[in-house]
């Protein structure tokens, strides 16, 4: 296990700093207009700066609040799961009930309602804190991994470390109310389309009827934006106590706060000092590598998955990933195969060669390829997943391309290191293999490898490997990644090309195929995101507008339809084209010529402007902080 968290001069002083992107309400409009709350992390210590007064003077007693609550605002059809077959609906709630009733006996002959048994192994201090983490584990935890498990780390590792963590257990709190003002707010409901799904919107009936509601907590504030505001301060508060303390700051619940509070920005707007607090996390995570050398399995999840959002959010902020890992295991959380992001972790950095910054040093990960690989390793994709597509299609119509010569007038890069980097990391996504015997796997072997739901709480994190009834969906996620990650290089590569080009829309089309395959799609919002952005027929860009839609009412998280509300931008200054007008996909135009050393934007291109069509709107935004493309 290896990690690269260097303190240098790359990393800002502020190490982790809150945003102040919470809906204000009037009484807490004057509070909140204060600094955000700011962790400072340094080499030898840590110096903490209080919050606000919503930090010390608004917290009247540990994890109490005071409001006023009416029951009457909540409306029960905010909170439906529709369902053709009721008797589906009954079998669901009787599956949910089963496995949770395993190993708790109540009191009488009567059967536990589902709500009581929801809440039967919550944690917290108060009532209120056990609804709100409870909520949490049964209604969030599903549906913010590719594919729940009963060793799912969201629910297992965090629940056990948020025993005795207080600023733990007020992040839980701080994430869950901002899901449910989000869904109440949006009048949303999931589309139940996986088991998951399914499960996750069954517990959030469960946890929202009225009854409960009213009988569990009556000091709950009316709405969710200032009892939000409340635990936001006080897990910022107690945060800044434990990274001051040179021991409570090497606690794994130190980490998991931080990831939670991450969480909840991708909840509320999509929009965070992310690179502020990545750099905060690289800090501290460095420093508990040199107060202990071994590294448990539970750190060994919190760097995959700051890895994992610190590389999509790079990739599409203009920046280089802080975090580097030599732990990818990631198929289970984001359903992408781990050798694959390995690659395309190295986009953000060759994002910044391609704008000629090349103080970001060499990399240690380059190969040079000494040859083209063949035709047979190029494009993979099993004929059989795609017999809609054109046969003639072939991608060595389309030569790689080549530096710019001297005198050119063309937008193609002209850093020496990023051509360099550029051969090597299209070279690997193209040679990239999902293994063909993980594909084989039949009916017998995923009988066999099926897990009973209830596990014990310590369940060790490295259990939770993919069954096999979900490895054809990790291919097609896959997939959809190697194929984004493709049109991101030839974008940087062609930043004149326009997106109507067959060079372009070859990949485009391969990976929509690919796409549309997704059965779960928590963490697809990167390849809809870069695919989209190039989608150029409206039939496409209708997909991708309603798979992120889909996403977010599965997950009441707003960052999914902040990315779309970009999409829609581009999209509306570039009128689409349909499908009957150029054949399928447009693919059929791969056959006039297209040179190599052919560089200059055709004067009928469909885009304006050069390079990666979110650029633009992205920097408008990137002073309100950096969108979390994950």
């Amino acid at each position: 296990m290896a990690l690269r968290a260097t303190v240098d001069a790359r990393i800002a002083p502020s190490a982790w700093k809150m945003g102040s992107s919470v809906r204000e309400s009037p009484q807490s409009q004057a509070i909140w207009s204060q600094p955000s709350p700011t962790i400072n992390l340094s080499n030898s210590s840590i110096h903490t700066l209080t919050d606000s007064p919503t930090d010390t003077e608004s917290v009247t007693a540990s994890g109490s609040w005071r409001g006023s609550w009416s029951p009457c605002r909540l409306p029960s059809s905010a909170w439906s799961c529709p369902s053709t077959e009721d008797s589906e609906t009954d079998e669901a709630t009787a599956e949910l009930q089963r496995r949770h009733s395993y190993g708790y006996s109540f009191a009488g002959n009567h059967s536990p309602s589902l709500s009581q048994l929801l809440l039967a192994r919550s944690v917290g201090r108060t009532p209120r804190l056990r609804y709100l983490i409870s909520y949490y584990a049964e209604v969030i935890a599903p549906v913010i991994v590719a594919f729940d498990s009963p060793t799912n780390p969201f629910r297992t590792s965090i629940l056990r470390m948020a025993q005795d963590s207080i600023s733990l257990q007020e992040a839980i709190a701080t994430l869950s109310t901002s899901n449910l003002r989000q869904r109440r707010d949006r009048g949303i409901f999931s589309t139940c389309r996986t088991e998951s799904a399914r499960m996750s919107s069954l517990a959030h009936q469960a946890l929202t009827d009225r009854s409960v509601l009213e009988s569990f907590d009556p000091s709950i504030p009316e709405g969710f934006a200032l009892e939000e505001t409340y635990h936001r301060g006080v897990a910022v508060k107690e945060l800044n106590k434990e990274l001051a303390d040179p021991q409570r700051r090497l606690s794994d619940s130190v980490l998991a706060t931080l990831l939670i509070l991450c969480l909840f920005h991708v909840c509320d707007t999509g929009v965070g000092q992310f690179k502020t607090q990545f750099a905060g996390v690289t800090k501290l995570l460095a420093i508990r590598l040199r107060a202990s050398p071994y590294v448990s399995d539970e750190l060994k999840w919190f760097i995959r998955m700051f890895t994992w959002y610190d590389t999509m959010t790079a990739t599409t902020n203009d920046r280089e990933s802080q975090l580097h890992s030599s732990e990818w295991g990631l198929e289970n959380l984001a359903g992408c195969d781990a050798r694959l992001f390995k690659i395309i972790s190295h986009l953000g950095r060759l994002n910044l060669l391609s704008q000629s910054q090349e103080h970001t040093g060499p990399s240690p990960h380059v190969f040079v390829p000494t040859s083209i690989p063949p035709p047979s390793m190029t494009y993979h994709t099993p004929d059989l997943l795609f017999s809609g597509l054109p046969t003639q299609i072939d991608p060595y119509l389309f030569p790689l391309p080549t530096p710019p010569r001297h005198g050119d007038q063309t937008k193609q890069p002209s850093s020496p290191s990023f051509w360099a980097e550029w051969y090597s990391i299209k070279q690997q996504l193209e040679a990239w293999r999902f293994p063909q015997e993980r594909l084989n796997q039949g009916p017998a072997e995923s009988a066999r490898s099926m897990h009973a739901y209830i596990s014990p709480p310590s369940s060790p994190v490295y259990e939770s490997g993919v069954a096999p009834q979900n490895i054809e969906d990790v291919f097609h996620i896959s997939e959809s990644f190697r194929h984004s990650a493709l049109l991101y290089s030839e974008r940087l590569a062609y930043p004149d090309l326009p997106s109507s080009h067959p060079r372009i829309q070859q990949i485009v089309q391969r990976s929509m195929a690919h796409i549309l395959a997704v059965k779960s799609d928590v963490y697809l919002l990167w390849p809809l995101f870069i695919t989209g952005s190039e989608c150029v027929f409206e039939e496409h860009r209708i997909i991708i507008e309603e798979r992120c839609k889909d996403i977010s009412k599965d997950s009441g998280f707003y960052n999914n339809l902040s990315c779309l509300e970009l999409l829609q931008k581009i999209w509306a200054e570039n009128s689409s084209v349909d499908v009957d007008e150029t054949g399928y996909g447009g693919l059929q135009a791969c056959q006039f010529d297209w040179s190599a050393s052919d560089g200059v934007m055709p004067s009928n291109s469909l885009y304006k402007g050069q390079g990666f069509r979110w650029q633009q709107a992205m920097q408008a935004k990137r002073a309100e902080g950096e969108y979390m493309v994950v």
